[in-house]
């Protein structure tokens, strides 16, 4: 299902109809970190994610209510409804749109009161672990509470200063991109 949701968001659209600033997102790590090979998340396929969703769920009866986080602002809240919107349409599924203060969104995240979020991320500093090690089993703000054993080993590994790091690093980020449990949307 994770992998229908990817390939039912059309990000050109995003970009350009609701965002109008920024490039559409196929990796979580920004294109421009030197000597690493991006990789690349699902493009935007919408037979491929109704198929998905087919396989997922042959059942439409059996198809989970899903709801959406979201903040006030106004830029979030148009996202989130442009989500929402591609994902009805294309997958047919019940989404809810939940719009609230950074706040109360923050603490669902953090208690696990929820399906799915949109919330943006930067770097600190220009290196592919800046934005991978959030997805580490035990990093606090690793709020999808993903868990891949070999991701984690892959950037450890990496984490020694090995000539192969930037290699190992974009491993773990194809790991991260196909098990989808996030989709990146906009580079900004």
């Amino acid at each position: 299902l994770r992998e229908a949701l990817a390939r039912a968001i059309d990000k050109e659209s995003l970009v350009n109809d609701i965002n109008q600033s920024g490039k559409p997102a196929y990796s979580f790590t920004p294109p421009g970190l030197a000597n690493y090979k991006l990789p690349s998340s699902y493009k935007y396929n919408p037979e491929k994610a109704r198929q998905l969703r087919r396989e997922a769920f042959p059942n439409p009866d059996d198809i989970p209510q899903l709801s959406i986080l979201v903040s006030n602002i106004p830029a979030s809240k148009a996202i989130g409804e442009t989500l929402q919107a591609m994902w009805t349409e294309t997958l047919g599924l019940e989404i809810e749109l939940r719009n609230m203060e950074a706040k109360t969104l923050f603490s669902s995240l953090n208690s696990g009161d929820f399906d799915i979020s949109y919330l943006t991320w930067s770097g600190d500093y220009e290196d592919p672990i800046a934005f991978l090690d959030l997805w580490k089993s035990q990093n606090a703000k690793n709020r999808a509470r993903w868990s891949s054993p070999e991701f984690d080993k892959l950037l450890d590994v990496a984490e020694t200063g090995l000539e192969s790091r930037m290699d190992l690093l974009s491993e773990a980020e194809t790991i991260l991109l196909n098990e989808s449990p996030i989709i990146p949307l906009i580079w900004k």
